[in-house]
């Protein structure tokens, strides 16, 4: 759908630069005029990222994403990340909020909370990258990242 929307506007770099973001991202399903209240968080989440990436990149930019794989499959993910490597090799930073092992075995860094969700949770309990996390025994995420 979208990859015809891209051809029409091949022209007009504005409109097929975050096209072409979206179809690299796997969201080639949208159609134009969707309305965002359709969208599921973490989609509203990957249209933001495919607008900022259809833009010029000027780096030193801080980006933070809650949970951006929420339903989305390995092989989503796995274009999540290529374009989540793009925006940091640009120069910008980006904080994840995230569960998913295969963002947190990609990341420079991680700060663990615990030791459980709600109110038995909110404490550091781990922090380092994903190597000192699966050496730290007060990890419960190390253990994952292996």
């Amino acid at each position: 759908m979208l990859l015809r929307l891209f051809c029409f506007f091949a022209d007009q770099t504005s409109i097929a630069k975050p096209l072409r973001v979206l179809e690299q991202m796997g969201m080639g399903y949208l159609k134009l005029g969707q309305p965002t209240s359709s969208l599921s968080g973490g989609e509203a989440q990957r249209v933001k990222l495919a607008k900022e990436l259809g833009q010029k990149q000027k780096g030193n930019m801080l980006y933070v994403l809650d949970e951006p794989t929420t339903g989305l499959s390995l092989y989503d993910t796995e274009l999540l990340l290529k374009l989540l490597k793009q925006l940091i090799n640009s120069g910008n930073s980006v904080i994840v909020i995230e569960h998913n092992v295969e963002v947190l075995k990609n990341c420079d860094y991680i700060i663990e909370l615990g030791p459980e969700g709600g109110d038995k949770g909110g404490e550091v309990i781990a922090m380092g990258t994903p190597k000192q996390l699966i050496e730290n025994p007060k990890s419960k995420t190390g253990r994952y990242l292996v």
